[in-house]
């Protein structure tokens, strides 16, 4: 911790208060600027108390006792402590007029009046109407340093106003009160308070004339002297505190209208208003939403309020705040119930709260209850907003725009966004990011008890609507990012009323991926299975390739237990090969054979030929992956004859670029190049992006392999293009690897790392632990390359660890023989031997020349370097006839190197 500066303190008596607040300021400064926080946690005083102290419009010195906690905890000693304490005696007696806070124990006692040591300012006049402060009172420094600060300006600009706005039960009044208490003596003409019972069950609210009678009658006035009207009233209150400073505590206001009466015109009063209600016409005001605790301070106001039982059951606490959706209301009864039974632990409330169904009845005492307060708002709503909240807890999903909402209530557009909009000024809704509306939990669960109230045909007709403007959105956001497979999505007609538009594939990429999880929830809704069926076929390639596996499986599983309950074939095999093509992407092979088999069996069953292509492609896709490259080959081979039979242009382009991949990975590279052209041109014909990213990555990996280098990395760049058009972030992450590998052997070494990296990042958030894997043995090749072989060994070692434990083909072969090179690089051969075996026995399995050519190459160094020669030459000359005869440059390097008789 930084040392005090030894000419921190003031030598000479100060002149004001104002020139102490600087040095203490500058205290701080000179000691490294700790935060707020940290002085807290070096002095034990709270972080409001040392704002406070620093705040440089105080007009009143600090306690000393906290000027001196502060000076410990800015590294002061004992002569410190002595100088600042003489400074602020200086001070003291030197100021006249000024109340100066004694060296009480409590930092947030009120301030008193120090025995005068010169003449004193008269006496305060007024009294203190405010009730007492919560004494459990939690958190808040950033609001009640706001408040603070709100305090400071009254002087130079007259009365101020904050405003205090947040939902019911999140704590305004207690932190009016607790701020009024603590700066009561900063008003000495009065601390008056006011409730103006806006939501207060059974009573109506205030009216602002009786409010004046109140405010002038508790002011001094006599009965008789308090004029009849308004706004006579009004203004005979704006002359009572013309001349005089107070604090005016106005809670639970219902409108600005209800409030504008009661403010002072001049004077340097400072007025508190609370309400559920944000009053943004209440002029010449701050505002201060108040927000729900964080979970650090939820779990404070339960442990104070309960007391040291919290201590032995800290994670139920946490489990409590959190089902409490740390609302401060919540919470003090969750805790006061607890308080008042003995034999409960706080486990078994946890119990009782996670039935949602009873979690708002559980959240009441005899005289408070959460589902009474939130009651008391919503009974406050035009009829119109009632409908809207209560329809609300229909929505399956976690948040809605304005759109969805108008098709759930059937309204138009811009009626449903000023519905909503009067639902978050009433901190009924929250919006926490712009055009989007939530409830919180608690909100939640009452809007569904509203929902549940309505007429049973008016729910369902609303969610119908919901559902209705979901599922042709979808369909339409899907034409827009894949117009050629239209043909294949069930066609949807648009519903009536609100539809979404799409002017491009940006907006429609945008637009699913952020009603992804509410579509997925929709699905889920009873009594709609064909909406649920249809979604899943809309759906399907964006899931796909957006590797979204999770929930694509929740949505395809769901249409097939319908459709299978339907009846429907198509539907059933159609649903089927969407969990083959998920299971694929997240590499689960054998789950996807078993759905993909299940799905030509029934499509052959019933004789039906109008898929059986897709999934014998797909079929092929994970044989392949497995490493059965001629089971593989053999069902691209017959999903090119049936889709050439059926006349289906899509099917086939898919089946002659799986070919050439085939035709790659057994070792027939111009074959390959050849196919993949074919393929990339049919593509382009159909204009399906993903088709031709996926065709110029295949053309790209070809080239690489034949030492064509430039030529593969156009094929990858312009891949990247395409994958990142369509939001193909499964292809992304193959077309960044590419690069990488291209980058590494063109000895660009930065820019494949660089490559390699985004592709360790991109497989974390799509949760591919086998492309991780490849990423970071690539990443060890690069080290490996640099010299820095013991960085590279690790990469090798996590990379190995992570494809043995998610993939077992010939990634696995290429892990092993990357760890094997770099043991070698070390000089360490005779682990790399077991390594290079397995990977040939893998490579040979496969039917993989290249892997096998290079495992038999590296198999040769280590037996090199291990003094057996002749296995050495007769494995080389293995590995180079089988690259020659590939047309491989591999075979030129191993000649150089002289290692082949």
């Amino acid at each position: 911790m930084p040392g005090i500066q030894q000419d921190s303190a003031p030598e000479e008596p100060a002149g004001s208060v104002g020139e102490f607040i600087l040095a203490l300021r500058a205290l701080k400064v000179g000691a490294g600027k700790p935060s707020l926080q940290e002085l807290q946690r070096r002095s034990g005083v709270p972080r409001s108390t040392l704002a406070d102290a620093l705040n440089p419009r105080r007009r009143e010195l600090p306690k000393l006792e906290v000027v001196l906690a502060l000076v410990r905890a800015c590294g002061g000693g004992a002569p410190e402590e002595q100088r600042w304490r003489a400074a602020w005696k200086r001070v003291a007696q030197a100021t006249d007029g000024v109340r100066i806070q004694s060296a009480g124990t409590d930092p947030d006692a009120p301030l008193e009046p120090t025995a005068p040591t010169a003449p004193t300012a008269p006496a305060a006049s007024g009294r203190n109407f405010l009730p007492p402060g919560p004494a459990d009172f939690t958190a808040r420094e950033k609001e009640v340093l706001s408040i603070i600060e709100a305090a400071g300006t009254t002087a130079e600009a007259g009365p101020a106003l904050l405003a205090v706005d947040g939902m019911a039960g999140v704590g305004k009044t207690a932190l009016a009160v607790h701020a009024g208490h603590r700066l009561a003596h900063l008003f000495p003409d009065g601390q008056y308070y006011l409730d103006l019972h806006a939501h207060t069950v059974g009573q109506d609210p205030v009216d602002p004339a009786a409010a004046l009678d109140t405010l002038l009658r508790t002011h001094g006035r006599s009965a008789d002297s308090i004029p009849a009207g308004l706004a006579e009233r009004a203004a005979a209150w704006r002359a009572e505190l013309a001349d005089h400073r107070v604090l005016l505590v106005i809670d639970n206001a219902a409108s600005a209208e209800q409030v504008r009466p009661l403010l002072p015109g001049s004077g340097g009063s400072l007025v508190l208003v609370t309400s559920r209600r944000r009053l943004v016409s209440l002029e010449g005001g701050r505002s201060l939403s108040l927000d729900l605790l964080s979970a650090a301070d939820a779990v404070l106001l339960f442990q104070r309020v309960l007391g040291p039982r919290a201590d032995a059951e800290p994670e139920a606490v946490a489990a409590i705040v959190e089902l409490c959706g740390r609302l401060p209301l919540a919470i003090r009864i969750a805790a006061a119930r607890l308080r008042h039974r003995s034999s409960w632990s706080v486990a078994l409330l946890v119990e009782r709260l996670s039935d949602e169904r009873r979690r708002l009845g559980e959240l009441a005492t005899s005289d408070l209850a959460v589902a009474a307060a939130f009651q008391t708002s919503f009974n406050h709503l035009a009829w119109q907003e009632q409908r809207v909240f209560a329809q609300l807890g229909l929505v399956p999903g976690a948040d809605v725009d304005a759109r969805a909402v108008a098709a759930l209530v059937g309204l138009r557009t811009d009626d449903a966004e000023r519905s909503l909009e009067e639902l978050l000024d009433a901190h009924l809704v929250e919006q926490l990011q712009a055009d989007r509306y939530t409830l919180h939990d608690l909100l939640r669960i009452h809007s569904a008890a509203q929902a549940a109230s309505l007429p049973e045909a008016e729910r369902e007709n609303a969610l119908q609507q919901l559902f209705d403007h979901y599922r042709y959105s979808a369909s339409i956001a899907m034409d827009a990012m894949f117009p050629h497979e239209r043909h294949r999505r069930p066609e949807i007609k648009p519903p009536n009323g609100v539809t979404e538009e799409f002017t491009d594939r940006t907006a429609a990429v945008n637009w699913l991926d952020t009603e992804r999880s509410n579509l997925v929830a929709a699905s889920g809704l009873p009594g709609l299975p064909q909406h649920a069926i249809d979604l899943s076929a809309i759906l399907a390639r964006y899931l796909e390739r957006g590797a979204h596996g999770k929930q694509a499986l929740v949505l395809h599983e769901r249409a097939l237990r319908l459709a299978r309950a339907a009846g429907d074939v198509v539907a059933e095999a159609g649903a089927l090969r969407f969990i083959g093509l998920t299971h694929l992407q997240l590499r689960d092979y054998q789950s996807a054979l078993a759905a993909l088999e299940e799905a030509m069996a029934v499509l052959q069953e019933h004789g039906r030929k109008d898929s059986l292509a897709a999934v014998l492609n797909n079929l092929g896709a994970v044989h392949g992956l497995l490493g059965r490259l001629d089971q593989s080959l053999h069902h691209f081979e017959q999903a090119l004859r049936l889709s050439r039979a059926e006349g289906d242009d899509s099917n086939e382009a898919i089946a002659v670029g799986n070919l050439g991949l085939i035709h790659r990975r057994q070792g027939r590279l111009e074959e390959s190049l050849a196919l993949n052209r074919e393929a990339l041109e049919l593509q382009r014909r159909l204009g399906n992006t993903i088709g031709q990213s996926i065709s110029l990555d295949n053309l790209g990996v070809t080239c690489r392999h034949l030492g064509r280098l430039d030529e593969a990395l156009e094929h990858h760049r312009q891949a990247l293009v395409l994958d990142r058009e369509g939001n193909d972030r499964t292809g992304e992450l193959i077309t960044i690897d590419n690069l990488g590998l291209i980058h590494f052997l063109m000895g660009d070494h930065a820019a494949a790392l660089a490559r390699f990296e985004e592709a360790v990042t991109l497989s974390g958030q799509l949760e591919d632990r086998t492309s991780e894997g490849i990423a970071l043995g690539n990443i060890g090749n690069v080290r490996r390359e640099q010299g820095r072989t013991e960085e590279a060994l690790q990469h090798h070692r996590t990379a190995l660890d992570l494809i043995r434990a998610h993939d077992g083909t010939l990634n696995l072969a290429e892990a092993l023989n990357n760890l094997g090179e770099t043991l070698s690089a070390l000089r360490t051969p005779e682990p790399a031997l077991p390594l290079h075996n397995e990977a040939l026995e893998i490579a040979e399995t496969c039917g993989d020349p290249i892997e096998t050519a290079r495992s038999r190459d590296l198999l040769g160094r280590v037996q090199h370097q291990l003094g057996d020669q002749r296995a050495a030459r007769e494995l080389h000359a293995l590995a180079r006839a089988a690259y020659l005869r590939m047309g491989l440059p591999q075979a030129a390097a191993l000649a150089a190197r002289g290692c082949c008789p």
